[in-house]
């Protein structure tokens, strides 16, 4: 089949989508399927990549609603997946123009609140299968407004590279980074991995508050315990980490990870390396490298307040790092599967936002003492803790798992429509 992909780009920044995007497809193409990709933040010409995609891109608008028919029209695919989020206005407006097209549509969701935030919906409801990547993304699909979305919700997680991220030389990698990043082996380094937006928040204000209670708390020196944030700390639309690190007078307890020119590209350094620059999100590690800084910490920490999957958290489980994380959504499902239910935050304060969506807030307090638990666990334990979820996150959620089930869907698909089973009125498929 002749597939077009529609997502953010593979070669411009690190999102979970491009992460998701790149191993699919690659996938898709060793089963013999075309691919047609295009990429929310590519400007390129047309050209193939090694891999044999043939890779295009925008002309203007973020959700190519200028040219999407266009591009429908000239490269005809059997097949349209789109992995991104379908936000007003131009989400909505990209999902009418597919629906006019007549071409059937695999799309991948992403749902952050609950219940289902209501702008999301009209995208929601054009494609024939919906993939959820998680299991708490299924349920609310599929309880809402009566299971209208039930017959056309299929559960396919997100995975990881094992061959990549894994607990392979974990505490001679460990030493050899924390030496370049000037730590001690002795010093408790959390790390914590996130862009820094404000369209869901991920909870800024609170890591940074929690950190500074858990050091308060345990009455730490600034070499006994360092938190690591690898994200855009001034980024224009989200949160002034810095100045918020400062007025917190964190300075020398939480550090921003730099980036510097190498030989194979850019890899991680420490703040105000003199070589280095402060990190931004278009400058992306590759997964090499990223594993590498999982392994140099000891844990893993977000208090993002809704994420549909949460890729850091299963690369840094793979590497052998546990996480911290929040009791609600895509971290809730991946706590579980990990077995780190004792180290689940609950959801702390609940409002009720526009749209009916409810957020909540994480009570920092309980945060800080999570790690405390954590940081007092004896070193056997810690190792235990190690092993496991690198074992849980390798054992059930590699891609050599995840990339059958989509060939199984897109096979289902192929089949459909060659006997024209197809029901465009009822937008479902009937698998």
């Amino acid at each position: 089949m002749k597939i077009l992909w529609f997502s953010n780009s593979i070669n411009h920044h690190r999102y979970g989508y491009s992460t998701l995007s790149e191993a699919i497809t690659e996938g898709l193409i060793k089963f013999g399927h075309k691919i047609v990709y295009f990429g929310m933040q590519s400007v390129e010409n047309p050209y193939y990549d090694e891999k044999g995609r043939l890779m295009i891109g925008l002309k203007a608008n973020t959700y190519a609603t200028d040219i999407i028919t266009d591009i429908i029209k000239v490269f005809n695919p059997d097949l349209i997946i789109s992995a991104l989020d379908l936000f007003p206005i131009g989400g909505a407006e990209l999902a009418n123009l597919i629906e006019k097209t007549g071409k059937p549509w695999i799309h991948h969701v992403t749902i952050n609140t609950e219940p289902l935030f209501l702008p999301l919906v009209h995208g929601f409801n054009k494609p024939q299968a919906l993939i959820a990547p998680c299991r708490e993304n299924l349920r609310i699909l599929t309880e809402y407004n009566n299971g209208i979305y039930l017959n056309k919700s299929l559960l396919i997680t997100h995975g990881v590279d094992t061959t990549i991220f894994n607990d392979d030389d974990k505490n001679k990698i460990k030493k050899e980074i924390r030496q370049k990043f000037n730590l001690s082996e002795n010093c408790f380094v959390v790390i914590s991995v996130f862009r820094n937006n404000s369209v869901i928040s991920k909870g800024q204000e609170q890591l940074f508050e929690s950190w500074k209670k858990f050091v308060e708390k345990n009455n730490l020196a600034p070499e006994q315990a360092k938190l690591l944030v690898l994200s855009d700390p001034a980024d224009l639309g989200g949160t002034n980490l810095i100045a918020l690190r400062d007025v917190i007078s964190m300075t020398n307890y939480i550090n921003f990870v730099w980036f510097k020119e190498s030989s194979k590209g850019i890899e991680p350094t420490f703040e105000n390396d003199k070589k280095g620059s402060p990190h931004f999100f278009t400058y992306t590690f590759n997964p090499e490298e990223m594993s590498k800084l999982y392994k140099m910490a000891d844990l893993h920490l977000t208090t993002s307040l809704g994420e549909s999957f949460c890729l850091p958290m299963l690369e840094a489980a793979a590497c052998g790092i546990p996480s911290i994380a929040s009791d609600f959504i895509g971290t809730k499902n991946l706590m579980d599967d990990l077995l780190l239910q004792d180290f689940k935050i609950n959801k702390g304060t609940i409002i009720t936002l526009t749209f009916y969506s409810k957020q909540f807030f994480h009570d920092t307090d309980a945060v800080a003492e999570k790690i405390t638990e954590f940081y007092k666990l004896d070193e056997n334990k810690k190792e235990e803790l190690s092993k496991m979820v690198s074992a849980r996150a390798c054992g059930l959620y590699s891609w050599d798992l995840i990339i059958p089930q989509w060939i199984n869907l897109i096979n289902q698909f192929e089949n459909i429509i060659k006997q024209k089973k197809l029901d465009f009125n009822n937008r479902s498929l009937g698998l």
